[in-house]
Order: C-alpha cells, then structure tokens, then sequence
C-alpha cells in the first residue's frame, strides 16, 4: 500500500479514535455478480458509504474464510451494527460476525486492537482458548509474541480471541502461527487466515 493510501487509513482512524462498537465479519461468501472476492472488499473498504457505520479495513484472506472487514458503528449500536452488516449483504457480502469486547493495551498506553492500518503480509488467527483463560492469553500474546504482534482482541463469537500478526514474507509468518501460537499456553486450536499486501496500490 502507498505511503499516501497509508496516511489517509491512518488519518481517518484517528479521526474516528477507538471509541464505538467494533465487530469483525469473517467472509464465507460473496455474490459472483457483484465481482470478485477482492473487488468487491475493496469497494467497500475504498468508497462504499454506509449508513450505519464505517467499514474500517476489508480484504481478500486465504483460508478458512475468503474476506474479512473491520466494522464500526456508534457505542453499543447494535442495530446500527446489524444494518451495517444487512447493508453489506446487499453488496454481495455475507459471512459470520464477532463482536469485539475487550483489546490489548501495550505498556505505552496504546490500543492495540486487529487490524485497522494495512502492512505487509497479514495473519488473522482465530483462537479458541480454555475456559476462563481467554483474558491471560489475550495479555501474554500482547506482551511476549515479539515483534511479528500487530494486534489482539478478545470477541463474542464462536472463538474467544482474535489475533493479527504480520511479516515481510508469508512462509515465516504460517510458521510461527503453526509453532508458536498453536502451542501457546492456554490456547486449545486456532484457525489462520493469510492477506498478501506488500504490493497494494
């Protein structure tokens, strides 16, 4: 992605701070006559306007699901969350929402929830943890995966936490998922779904 395309994402997600309720639609489907995967998230990323809330990032993603797209509405707008997501079904749009209900404050202060600046080669894991140890999983992640941590939120859903990481290139990026995550203390599974970005316009 450009430095220019860049700024403008960072301006308007500082304009908007973290304020709100935030949701993650994981794509399972997107109408053939509205385009392709890829076009058709991009739109709605880049220049679709909505009624009911801002889609803050969506994108193409191998895996187990095809897209996915960070959404926005107003501060426990649940309604305003379900129009959003009717309002991207009527763009061929569909798949299975999380709402996000807690993130990672790094040790500065900073928020640091999924993916809402583009960069590289992403990693978006879905992680099913054991009971009542979402909370100190979603905490060690923030403070000891290294430096391939981007984000990490803990969601109401069929999974407890969802975490983004990112790398220059894919193959190490799969295989720390693989090796490290999958094993970290108090996760049971996880899935992983993969973007390429390095070559965004």
């Amino acid at each position: 992605m450009s430095e220019k395309s860049l700024a403008e994402r960072s301006k308007l997600t500082k304009s908007l701070g973290y304020t709100g309720l935030h949701a993650f639609l994981f794509v399972d489907e997107v109408d053939e006559a509205s385009g392709s995967v890829s076009e058709v998230l991009a739109h709605a990323w880049h220049h679709a306007h909505f009624e009911n809330g801002h889609v803050l990032f969506a994108h193409e993603f191998v895996g187990p699901f095809i897209g996915f797209a960070h959404l926005r509405t107003a501060r426990d707008d649940l309604e305003g969350l379900e129009g959003l997501v009717e309002e991207l079904r009527s763009q061929g749009v569909s798949g299975r929402v999380a709402i996000e209900t807690r993130i990672y404050t790094s040790p500065e202060g900073t928020p640091m929830s999924v993916k809402r600046l583009p960069c590289e080669v992403v990693g978006l894991v879905k992680i099913w943890t054991k009971k009542r140890r979402s909370r100190r999983v979603l905490k060690s992640l923030g403070n000891e995966l290294g430096p391939r941590f981007r984000g990490v939120s803990g969601v109401v859903g069929d999974f407890d936490i969802l975490l983004e990481v990112q790398a220059a290139k894919l193959r190490p990026l799969a295989r720390m998922v693989q090796e490290r995550v999958r094993d970290w203390p108090g996760v049971v599974r996880i899935e992983a779904g993969f973007a390429d970005m390095r070559n965004e316009p």
